[in-house]
């Protein structure tokens, strides 16, 4: 049996909808069924459906057939809440760990920027002091004596 008839078994058995258990992976309806069906399901997410379907992930990789027990209480409310609850936070954290990520981007950018610029200004006043100088040998070590222009 594929993990996506297990799954199928476990919601049925389990009384949980396909809804709930899409929304406690923290996916779409659409995301959820494109990994199903292209049986490309993380470790991470098969131990989030596990947790919350009531069994252990190593049932997803076994294919003898287990006998389910008939009846298992419903996650109930609380879970449900704190779950989401749980996601909620990690997706606020996410954000503001991108927010940081963009500003540390931005900054080094501009830093790059502004080492770069000072780099430019300096070639050009060596390339201007050249122009406007010459060497001379004084004593066998050559000597810059700048011209007035």
């Amino acid at each position: 049996m594929h993990i996506k008839e297990k799954i199928e078994l476990l919601i049925h058995d389990r009384g949980v909808s396909k809804k709930i258990l899409i929304e406690g992976v923290g996916m779409t309806r659409q995301g959820f069924d494109v990994m199903i069906a292209k049986n490309t399901i993380t470790v991470d997410k098969l131990q989030i459906i596990a947790n919350l379907l009531s069994v252990d992930v190593s049932y997803f990789f076994n294919d003898k057939q287990i006998d389910l027990p008939s009846k298992i209480e419903k996650p109930d409310n609380a879970v449900i809440e704190e779950l989401r609850s749980t996601i909620e936070k990690a997706n606020h954290y996410i954000t503001s760990l991108e927010k940081d990520k963009d500003f540390l981007q931005d900054l080094v950018k501009s830093s790059f920027q502004g080492l770069a610029n000072g780099f430019q200004k300096l070639s050009s006043e060596i390339a201007d002091l050249k122009k406007h100088s010459s060497t001379e040998n004084l004593g066998g070590k050559k000597v810059l004596l700048k011209v007035a222009a």
